[in-house]
């Protein structure tokens, strides 16, 4: 991914929100470094997204 604009934080955002209403857990695992300059700009890195850095979620 090179690039991710409002449109693309609000689809992670739907996706996060669908998650937790089937009482589940969206974890977001080898982020590239663009989208994770975003979230970290945003706040959005540790304030609402489950980062990993990598497919393992344990």
């Amino acid at each position: 991914m090179a690039y991710c604009d409002s449109t693309g934080i609000t689809t992670l955002l739907a996706a996060r929100q669908r998650a937790e209403a089937a009482h589940a857990e969206l974890v977001l695992a080898a982020v590239p470094a663009p989208l994770l300059l975003v979230l970290t700009s945003t706040g959005l890195d540790e304030q609402v997204f489950l980062l990993r850095p990598t497919g393992e979620t344990h």
